[in-house]
């Protein structure tokens, strides 16, 4: 969820808007026109007719309930995995596996997986650079 309303955020630079976090559950049952004979629509249309008409939290009231952005300690040892599972697919033929400190920040939406991997990469090379010049 934080890496969508990152990116929805970026956009309220050019295009402002009222973001709100609404409870997806049970979207797909409550549709108002239901039975309507003149309204076709598929039930992704109806679930996603049904979160856009319910009340929501804005992103200050969830701030202020503690809830957005997450604790790091809430991320699970999967969640992390996943993230660092991402960073070698995403990584192309290097496979490079991003550390769990650089993981939590992705999960954080601090950092875009791709910033990740590279400053991965950098650090990396910062390290080998010090070793060869430490053996010359």
């Amino acid at each position: 969820m934080k890496k969508v309303v990152d990116l929805v955020l970026k956009m309220h630079d050019n295009f402002p808007m009222d973001i709100k976090i609404v409870n997806e559950s049970h979207s797909n049952t409550d549709f108002i026109i239901n039975n309507s004979n003149f309204i076709k629509i598929s039930d992704h249309a109806k679930a996603a007719i049904n979160i856009a008409l319910r009340d929501g939290l804005s992103l200050e009231q969830l701030k202020q309930q503690g809830e957005f952005p997450k604790n790091p300690d809430t991320f699970s040892k999967k969640q992390l995995r996943n993230i660092q599972a991402e960073s070698r697919a995403s990584s192309g033929e290097e496979r490079i596996t991003i550390d769990q400190r650089l993981a939590t920040k992705v999960l954080l939406g601090q950092l875009s997986l791709q910033d990740a991997i590279g400053l991965y990469k950098d650090s990396k090379s910062k390290l080998n650079n010090e070793a060869n010049r430490g053996t010359s």
